[in-house]
C-alpha cells in the first residue's frame, strides 16, 4: 500500500498482445467431429416454410408517432434492440452492421427505428417484434392489449410469424431457449464448421448477431437450415431439431417452452412468466419482494450465497486492425502503456471478496466486444436466484464514461450498466467499480512511480441511471486516476483496506464515502509541492443499505 509519498521509477512500458479469443471467457465443451461437406442434406424449402395458423390480425396497427418512438427507445434495453434489428431489418447485411453500430451508438437506433417507421408494413413488422421479444410493457404504451397480442400474434410459437420472417422467428425462439452449456456449444461447433467450409468466423457478443451473420454468408438461408440442423444432431439437441425439421408445430403435441428470460422473471407484466410456465416442483424459493424487507430498509443478504463479483482486468493494449472497428480506435500519440502494478489490486479484490463468500470470476486482456458479451453472460445466465447481488470490478485504462478494452475500443459504461439489468437481478443491488480514468486533466504532477489510466480525453453520452446502482470510480469525470507500479491502485487497493479492517455493519456507500476520504488525503511529494491527488466519487440509485455478510478470517 502506498503511504503520503512516492519514489520515482521508470514510466510504464507500452506493449501489444495477440487479440484473445471469444471462446476463452468460458470454456467450451467437447463436441463431435465438425461436419463436412459430404455429410449435409439439403432440406427443401417445400419441407420448412411453414405458413402460420394465421395470417393477418385484427389488430388496427396504426403508424407510430414520433413521440411513440422516442417511447421505444428509451423502454427498450440494448437486449432487446439488439433483437428487435435482428428480427425486423430488411436483410442480413443491414442488421449485422446496425446491431455492431448499436453496441457503441445507442443513436443508431433512432436512426433505425425512424427509417422503419415510415410505412404501415414497416411498423406492423415493429409491433410483432416487440410482442416476440415479450415487452409488453411499451406495448401497453403503444395503446396495445397484452391478450388481443397475444391471441394474434402467438409469440412464443416456433413456426407462427405473420409480418416478420418465419425463418428469423424461429431463430431467435431457439437462441432464446438454449441454456448456457448449450450456446457455447453450438458457437464451438458453428466455429469449427465454418473454419471447415472456408467461411471466416466472426466473434460477437449477441447470439443474433452470429445468426445475422450466417445469414449474410449463406451457411444458414430462409430455405436451407440443413447446416444447423446437422449441428444440432451432432451435439445431441435433439429438441432443437424437431422444431427444425418440423413441418408443422400443433401446440397440443409440442409445449412452447419458455425464453430464458421467462424462467429467470419473477412476476413481472413483462417476462409474461405465466404463459407456459415449466414445471417449479424443484424451484427454490424466491428472495423477498421489497415490500417484505424488514424495517431496517436493508437489502436481503443470503450470508451463505452473497453474490457473484466478475473482475475484468486490462493490462495489455493493441490497435484493433479490424475495419469496421477503425472509426472507434483510441489514437493517442503513444501507445497506451501496460497497467504495471493492477495485478497487485485484483489479487487483493479476489482475496476480499473470496473471503466474504462470492462467487469470483477474473478474466483478462479483452477487446471491447468480448467484455460486453462476458458481462452479459455473466449478469444474465450465471448469476443465480439465490445469490444476493452482483458486483462488476473493471480494471482499465479509460475515458470519460467509457472503459478501454485491450483492443483500444472504448466500452461506454452507460452500455454496460443496460446490459446488466437482467431478470435475475431485478430488485437486487447491482455494485460497479470502475478503475479507470474519467479523462486526461490531473489535479498534480506526479512522480514517475505514478501511473495515469488514461490516453486523451473524449466525451460520450449520459443515459438514465437503472435503479438499485452503486458505481464507485476512481476519478472524477474529466480527470485521471492513480496507480502505483510497485503496490496497486489508490481506490483498489484503500477499499481493499477499509473492507478488511472494518466491521463492515456499515452499508457499502458509507465504506465508499471513506474510501473517497482516505484518497483525498494521499499526498504525493514532488518537487517539494504536496498535492492533492484524486477524488473517488460514488453515485447511487440504491433505495436501501447494501450491507456485505461477515467477513472471514484469511487463511
Amino acid at each position: 500500500m502506498m503511504g503520503n509519498s512516492a519514489t520515482q521509477q521508470d514510466r510504464c512500458d507500452s506493449s501489444d498482445s495477440d487479440s484473445p479469443d471469444l471462446s476463452n471467457l468460458t470454456p467450451f465443451l467437447n463436441i463431435p467431429q465438425p461436419l463436412t461437406s459430404s455429410t449435409r442434406s439439403v432440406m427443401q424449402s417445400s419441407d420448412f416454410n411453414v405458413d402460420a395458423a394465421i395470417t393477418s390480425t385484427s389488430l388496427n396497427i396504426k403508424l407510430i408517432t414520433t413521440q411513440q418512438k422516442l417511447l421505444i427507445c428509451e423502454n427498450l434495453d440494448q437486449y432487446e434492440k439488439i433483437s428487435l434489428v435482428y428480427l425486423v431489418a430488411s436483410d442480413y447485411k443491414t442488421a449485422s452492421e446496425t446491431m455492431l453500430r448499436l453496441i457503441n451508438n445507442d443513436y443508431i437506433f433512432n436512426q433505425f427505428l425512424t427509417e422503419q417507421l415510415k410505412s404501415i408494413d414497416s411498423t406492423k413488422k415493429i409491433i410483432e417484434a416487440l410482442c416476440v421479444i415479450q415487452n409488453y410493457e411499451v406495448l401497453k404504451l403503444l395503446d396495445y392489449k397484452k391478450s388481443e397480442l397475444q391471441t394474434d400474434f402467438s409469440p412464443l410459437i416456433y413456426h407462427c410469424a405473420i409480418y416478420i420472417n418465419k425463418v428469423r422467428k424461429l431463430c431467435y425462439r431457439i437462441m432464446e431457449n438454449l441454456t448456457m452449456d448449450e450456446e457455447q456449444e453450438l458457437l464451438q461447433a458453428i466455429k469449427e464448421d465454418v473454419g471447415h467450409m472456408g467461411i471466416p468466423f466472426a466473434e460477437y457478443p449477441y447470439l443474433e448477431m452470429q445468426f445475422a451473420y450466417l445469414f449474410e454468408k449463406q451457411y444458414i438461408t430462409d430455405n436451407d437450415l440443413s447446416n444447423i440442423t446437422n449441428l444440432f444432431k451432432a451435439l445431441e439437441m435433439d429438441k432443437y431439431v424437431d422444431i427444425l425439421n418440423a413441418k408443422k408445430r400443433p401446440s397440443a403435441n409440442i409445449p412452447t417452452p419458455m425464453s430464458s428470460r421467462q424462467m429467470q422473471s419473477t412476476a413481472t407484466d413483462k417476462s409474461t412468466a405465466n404463459m407456459g410456465s415449466p414445471n417449479t416442483s424443484g424451484a427454490t424459493q424466491m428472495r423477498p419482494k421489497q415490500s417484505d424487507l424488514n424495517e431496517s430498509d436493508v437489502y436481503p443478504m443470503d450470508e451463505n450465497n452473497p453474490g457473484f463479483v466478475l473482475i475484468i482486468e486490462n493490462n495489455n493494449f493493441y490497435e484493433e486492425e479490424d475495419e469496421q472497428f477503425q472509426d472507434l480506435v483510441i489514437r493517442s500519440k503513444t501507445a497506451l502503456e501496460v497497467r504495471k502494478g493492477s495485478e497487485h489490486d485484483s489479487r487483493r479484490l479476489k482475496d476480499i471478496f473470496g473471503r466474504f463468500g462470492f462467487e469470483i470470476e477474473h478474466k483478462t486482456d479483452l477487446t471491447h466486444l468480448q467484455m460486453l458479451a462476458l458481462i452479459r453472460e455473466v449478469s444474465h445466465k450465471r448469476v443465480t436466484e439465490n445469490q444476493s447481488s452482483f458486483i462488476l470490478i473493471m480494471l482499465s485504462h479509460g475515458l470519460q464514461n467509457q472503459i478501454i478494452g485491450c483492443n483500444c475500443v472504448p466500452l461506454n459504461v452507460d452500455d454496460i450498466k443496460k446490459n446488466i439489468n437482467s431478470k435475475t437481478l431485478e430488485g437486487k443491488p447491482k455494485i460497479l467499480i470502475f478503475q479507470a480514468c474519467q479523462g486526461n486533466d490531473i489535479l498534480s504532477v506526479q512522480p514517475d512511480d505514478i501511473c495515469t489510466d488514461s490516453p486523451s480525453p473524449l466525451l460520450s453520452a449520459q443515459y438514465p441511471w437503472q435503479m438499485h446502482v452503486l458505481e464507485l470510480r476512481s476519478a472524477v469525470p474529466g480527470f485521471v486516476s492513480f496507480r502505483s507500479k510497485t503496490s496497486g491502485s489508490f481506490m483498489i487497493q484503500t477499499l481493499c483496506d477499509v473492507l478488511e479492517t472494518d466491521d463492515n455493519k456499515e452499508s457499502f456507500h458509507d465504506i465508499c464515502t471513506k474510501v473517497n476520504r482516505i484518497v483525498s488525503k494521499k499526498l504525493v511529494q514532488y518537487e517539494n509541492n504536496t498535492v492533492n491527488m484524486q477524488l473517488v466519487p460514488c453515485s447511487s440509485t440504491l433505495i436501501y443499505k447494501y450491507i456485505l455478510p461477515p467477513l472471514k478470517p484469511a487463511m
